[in-house]
């Protein structure tokens, strides 16, 4: 069975698993499956969102029909709505660390097998140097996917646009020049001009 057709993340870490190594011939294989399973994760947690918010949607509606029944047992009905809620909400988290995991357990295969950079994988959110340094997102330990790409120039613009997103005109990037740094104009003191040549020619 062609694990292309419907790539996995079980499919892809037991191809990855059944392999000592990766070799040149492989290369196209596996970025493939990567790209396809990161866009599978992502529509997956975008379904996964819609649901939830549909759901919320449909929650709101219960209780205002609660209040406009006046019922004498809305306490324990707006409890329950309130902890199908949080319920949603457990739901959607453990769904994304599900996710994170995978592409976790991922990316460790690929590094065991030292052929990891060739495949231009990027799962931080920015980079602070071209030798592949990645920082963590400020005030926070969490990893952000970014996703897979063919070249090692789409890497580096994929990393310039959310080090700029992220510093701003402190980023340090490859190939985009970051905005700016904002300079405050100069103050004039109109009781002691500037010395020039024209005042000079007053006198």
């Amino acid at each position: 069975m062609d694990p292309l057709k419907n790539p996995s993340i079980p499919k892809v870490l037991s191809f990855l698993k059944e392999k000592n190594s990766v070799y040149e011939k492989d290369f196209s294989l596996v970025q493939s499956l990567l790209r396809d399973c990161d866009k599978k994760f992502k529509n997956e947690l975008e379904n996964v969102r819609e649901k939830n918010e549909e759901e919320k949607r449909r929650i709101e509606e219960r209780y205002l029909e609660i209040i406009a029944e006046r019922d004498e047992d809305y306490n324990e009905k707006f409890n329950f709505l309130y902890e199908r809620i949080n319920e949603i909400n457990n739901e959607k988290l453990e769904k994304e660390v599900y996710y994170e995991k995978k592409l976790d357990e991922l990316i460790g295969i690929l590094e065991a097998t030292g052929k990891k950079d060739d495949f231009h994988m990027v799962p931080f959110k920015t980079t602070e140097e071209c030798s592949g340094k990645r920082p963590r997102n400020e005030g926070t330990k969490d990893r952000i996917w970014i996703g897979t790409f063919n070249t090692a120039e789409e890497v580096a613009l994929a990393y310039d646009d959310t080090a700029i997103e992220m510093k701003d005109a402190e980023a340090l990037t490859n190939i985009l020049k970051p905005p700016p740094r904002y300079h405050p104009p100069t103050e004039i003191n109109y009781m002691n001009p500037p010395y020039s040549s024209i005042d000079n020619a007053r006198i």
